[in-house]
C-alpha cells in the first residue's frame, strides 16, 4: 500500500485523493481502467442528477422543474468542465452536495434523527471520495 510513483514514495491509503474506500471506485477492482473509469463517470453524473431532482422537488419544484435543475447542475459549466479535465474525485464528492441540501432541509423542518444520518452519510462519502475539502465544507453548513 505504499505509492512509489508520487514525489519520493508516500502511502497510499493515507493519501486522501486516491479515494480507496469510496464504493464507486471499488469498479477498478474489477473492470479494466478505462472501463472502470468511464463507468465511475457516468454513475457519478447520474447520482448527481437524481440527487438534484430529489432536493429541487422537497423544494417544491414539479417533476419538470425538478429534472431541469437536474439537468442543469449536471451539465452545466461548473460541473461538467470538471469532466474533461479529470477531476474525478471532485466530481464524485460534487455528486453528494444535492443530498447533503436534502438532509439540511429535511432536519430543518422535522428535526428527525433520520435526517442527521443521511446528511453524516452523504458528508462521509464526500471525504471517502477523495475530496476532503467538500466535505469539511458541507460539514460547516
Amino acid at each position: 500500500m505504499w505509492l512509489p510513483h508520487a514525489f519520493c514514495g508516500m502511502p497510499f491509503l493515507g493519501w486522501g485523493q486516491a479515494g480507496v474506500f469510496y464504493p464507486l471506485n471499488w469498479l477498478d477492482l474489477v473492470l479494466p481502467l478505462t472501463k472502470s473509469v468511464n463507468l465511475g463517470l457516468a454513475l457519478q453524473l447520474l447520482l448527481a442528477g437524481v440527487n438534484t431532482f430529489w432536493w429541487a422537488r422537497r423544494r417544491g419544484l414539479q417533476p419538470a422543474g425538478g429534472f431541469v435543475a437536474a439537468v442543469l447542475f449536471v451539465f452545466g459549466t461548473a460541473h461538467f468542465l470538471h469532466v474533461f479535465a479529470g477531476h474525478l474525485s471532485w466530481l464524485a464528492a460534487m455528486a453528494w452536495w444535492p443530498l447533503v441540501l436534502v438532509a439540511l432541509d429535511g432536519w430543518r423542518t422535522s428535526r428527525r434523527p433520520g435526517w442527521l444520518l443521511l446528511g453524516t452519510g452523504t458528508v462521509t462519502l464526500q471525504v471517502l471520495a477523495g475530496d476532503p475539502q467538500m466535505g469539511y465544507t458541507a460539514a460547516h453548513n
